[in-house]
């Protein structure tokens, strides 16, 4: 299935990173939505140093997302440019108050995380 939202997040990243002989593969991307919330969708897996897969995030397999739901406020930054008030308005908070859930959710298919942000988006 060819997903719209999961397809356009605002921000996507992939990249692999090596640490303590570890070789960790990362995938993250950050949705928000007109009506002040978004979500995080991560998955984090690594390769030990004797080639064995595990994973980091709420996640099984390569297939699999961690989800959690973001509430994006306008904050006041400590500096004043330009005497105007630098607002931060990029990074959203975790929200556990929604009635999508009150905790991250784990072990998401790809369809599942559609649909999830379907329902954040009409919040």
């Amino acid at each position: 299935m060819k997903s719209k939202l999961f397809d356009s997040p605002i921000y996507k990243e992939e990249n692999t990173t090596t640490f303590y002989n570890s070789l960790y593969l990362n995938a993250a991307r950050r949705y928000r939505f007109n009506n002040g919330y978004g979500a995080s969708v991560i998955r984090t897996q690594y390769r030990d140093s004797d080639g064995a897969l595990h994973y980091f995030s709420r996640t099984s397999n390569e297939y699999e997302w961690e989800l959690a739901v973001l509430k994006y406020e306008k904050r006041c930054a400590l500096e004043i440019v330009n005497l105007k008030l630098k607002i931060d308005n990029s990074l959203g908070d975790l929200d556990y108050a929604t009635p999508i859930t009150n905790d991250v959710m784990g072990f998401l298919t790809t369809e599942e995380v559609e649909h999830i942000l379907q329902r954040i988006k009409k919040l």
